[in-house]
């Protein structure tokens, strides 16, 4: 993954799971949102296992797992976390690991 790679901010409310897509895809939010389909993107958000299986159709090489929150989990560059629900984010909120730290498509 390129260090000189931008973030990506989240254009929608339910937008960071296609944030963090548009980012390890390198394509713009625009053209994620083309990809996805816009009416999934914008009413539900995604689920781990969609934007997984969105990832591979792309031509990358996800997968799915679950990490407990106390775990020491190493994880691999461009990888996309969804954090737990919190008072912050009620429906959890997507992450994605750069060589910078962890991207939040929110700011």
């Amino acid at each position: 993954m390129s260090i000189t790679m931008k973030s990506i901010t989240q254009e929608l409310e339910y937008g960071c799971g296609v944030a963090c897509f548009a980012f390890v895809c390198n394509m713009s939010f625009k053209d994620a949102i083309t990809f996805l389909g816009r009416e999934y993107s914008v009413h539900t958000g995604w689920r781990p296992s969609d934007l997984t299986a969105e990832l591979n159709r792309f031509g990358l090489s996800y997968k799915n797992c679950y990490v407990r929150k106390r775990s020491e989990y190493d994880f691999p560059l461009g990888s996309i976390v969804l954090i737990e629900k919190s008072a912050n984010y009620p429906v959890g909120h997507y992450l994605t690991l750069t060589s910078k730290g962890w991207m939040d498509p929110w700011i």
